[in-house]
C-alpha cells in the first residue's frame, strides 16, 4: 500500500499522530460506517451545488424567457433519462415505446419496492434509491481506494467523486448509482479474493446499465492472479465473479426475446443512440477542428473533457493494476468510438478509476483546491445546461 500525505489535511494530521488512523479492513460495521461518514460531506455538498445550479437554470428562464415551462426544467430530478426509468416503474416496458428498451430494469425495480414505503409515489422513490446508492457508491469508493493507497488519496477522491462534473446524475433519478455501487462493490471484492461478493455486485452492475458488462475481462484479469493456489471452491466463485455482469445482462435480454422477440433490440438501439462507429483517434482529432468551427458549443465542448480523460488514463496504467487499466479503457474506447459524443462525462465518471488517478496527481494541496473548485462549479453549470435542454446528460 502506498501512503501518500500530500495533503494539506493529511500533513496537518500527521502532524498530530503517527500514523494515520482507520478502522481496521475487516469488513466490520465499524469500518462501514467510517467510510460512509467520509463521503457524507462530499455527497451533501454535492445535492446544494444541484440545488443551485437548479435555482440557476429557473431563474434565467423566468427573466429570460418568462416562461419556466420547459420539460427538462418542468420534469427537474426526472428528467431526460430519469423520465424512461419512471415510465418503466409505472407501466412497464410493454406500455412504453421500443426505446426504452435500452434501459435496463433494476433501477425501477428498486423504486417499485420503495415506492410501498415511502410517501410521494415513484417519483420520489426513483429519485430516493438513486441518492441512496450514490451515497453508498461513495463510501465503497472510498474503502477502495483505501485499501490501494491511504486514506488521504482516498479523502481526495471521494471527494473528487462527488463533485466531478458529471455527478449530478448521482441526484437525478438515474440508475448511474446503482451501477456504480455494483462496480466499485465487483473490484473491492474481487481485489481482496472475495470471489462470491464479487459476483453479488457484478449482478447488481448488469442488471443496472449495457456497461456492466465492461466488468468481464477486469474480473478474469484479477481471479487469475493467483489462480493456481486456489482450491476447486475457491475456483467455482471466481468464475462465478466473472460471470455474474454477463449473466444478469443475458437474463434482461433473455426477457426482451420472450416478451418482444427481439431480444438484442437493446443494444441496437443504444448503438443507434451513439450513431456511427468512428476510432477514437479519428473522433478526438475531428473533435478538436470541431473547436474552431460551428460546433464550438455542440460536441466541440467534450473535446477538453476526452482529452483530460487519455491523459487520466495513462496515469491508471502506471500507478494502478491492470484490471483497472483494461476496464477504464473499455470504457473510454466506447465513449469515444461513436459519432455522438453525448454523455462523454458521464461515462468518464463511469469509468472510476480515473478519478483515482485524478486524486493520485493533486497531493499538492494547491492542485486539489482548484480541482474541487472547478469540478463543484462545472457540476453547478451542467446541472443547469441540462435542465435548460442544452447538455445531454
Amino acid at each position: 500500500m502506498v501512503t501518500d500525505t500530500g495533503s494539506a489535511t493529511g500533513r496537518t494530521f500527521m502532524r498530530r499522530r503517527e500514523r494515520p488512523v482507520s478502522p481496521a479492513d475487516d469488513g466490520s460495521r465499524s469500518e462501514w460506517w467510517w467510510d460512509v461518514r467520509s463521503a457524507f460531506l462530499g455527497w451533501l455538498l454535492a445535492r446544494a451545488l444541484v440545488a443551485g445550479g437548479a435555482i440557476m437554470a429557473y431563474a434565467s428562464v423566468e427573466r429570460l424567457l418568462g416562461d419556466t415551462n420547459l420539460p427538462s426544467l418542468r420534469d427537474g430530478l426526472l428528467s431526460w433519462d430519469a423520465a424512461f426509468y419512471r415510465d418503466i416503474a409505472t407501466v412497464g416496458y410493454g406500455g412504453l415505446p421500443e426505446e426504452a428498451l435500452r434501459f435496463y430494469p433494476l433501477h425501477p425495480i428498486f423504486a417499485r419496492a420503495f415506492d410501498f414505503i415511502l410517501p410521494g409515489g415513484i417519483d420520489v422513490a426513483l429519485v430516493v434509491v438513486a441518492n441512496i446508492f450514490a451515497l453508498l457508491a461513495g463510501a465503497m469508493f472510498h474503502r477502495l481506494v483505501r485499501r490501494e493507497f491511504d486514506i488521504y488519496v482516498a479523502g481526495r477522491a471521494v471527494w473528487m467523486f462527488s463533485l466531478f462534473p458529471s455527478a449530478f446524475v448521482l441526484v437525478f433519478g438515474y440508475s448511474e448509482p446503482l451501477m456504480l455501487f455494483g462496480l466499485i462493490g465487483a473490484f473491492d471484492a474481487a481485489r481482496r479474493e472475495k470471489w462470491w461478493q464479487a459476483a453479488i455486485f457484478g449482478l447488481i452492475a448488469g442488471a443496472s446499465r449495457p456497461l456492466g458488462l465492461a466488468l468481464v475481462l477486469p474480473m478474469a484479469i484479477e481471479a487469475a492472479r493467483t489462480v493456481r493456489t486456489a482450491d476447486w471452491r475457491d475456483r467455482v466463485g471466481r468464475l462465478a465473479a466473472i460471470a455474474a455482469p454477463a449473466v444478469s445482462t443475458l437474463a434482461y435480454l433473455a426477457y426482451v426475446e420472450a416478451r418482444f422477440g427481439d431480444g438484442l433490440s437493446p443494444l441496437r438501439m443504444q448503438s443507434q443512440f451513439r450513431g456511427d462507429f468512428v476510432d477514437p483517434v479519428t473522433r478526438i482529432f475531428r473533435g478538436i477542428g470541431d473547436l474552431m468551427g460551428s460546433e464550438a458549443l455542440g460536441d466541440g465542448l467534450h473535446i477538453p473533457f476526452a482529452l483530460v480523460f487519455v491523459g487520466l488514463l495513462v496515469v491508471v496504467a502506471v500507478r494502478l493494476p491492470a484490471s483497472y487499466t483494461v476496464f477504464t479503457a473499455s470504457l473510454l474506447f466506447v465513449s469515444l468510438n461513436a459519432d455522438n459524443l453525448n454523455s462523454l462525462e458521464r461515462y468518464g465518471l463511469n469509468a472510476f478509476p480515473l478519478i483515482i488517478a485524478l486524486a493520485l496527481v493533486s497531493r499538492d494541496p494547491r492542485v486539489e483546491r482548484v480541482i474541487l473548485t472547478s469540478s463543484g462549479a462545472m457540476l453547478a453549470m451542467l446541472t443547469a445546461l441540462s435542465l435548460l435542454g442544452a447538455y445531454v446528460p
